[in-house]
């Protein structure tokens, strides 16, 4: 079965999420850039401004 826009966005957030997390885990919050959480989560820079990672203040 195909996966909704729902599905997509949501799996999209969680692997950037954990990214993030890896991130603030290995070296702090100060290791943390939209670039480089990006490009962990296998996505390029400006999915962040399509998603809610920006605006979630996680970073």
């Amino acid at each position: 079965m195909r996966k909704t826009r729902e599905q997509n966005q949501l799996e999209t957030r969680e692997k950037l999420m954990a990214a993030a997390a890896e991130f603030i885990a290995k070296g702090g919050i100060g290791a943390l850039s939209l670039r480089a959480i990006c490009e962990k989560a296998g996505y390029s820079q400006g999915l962040s401004t399509r998603t809610s990672l920006a605006a979630t203040n996680c970073c």
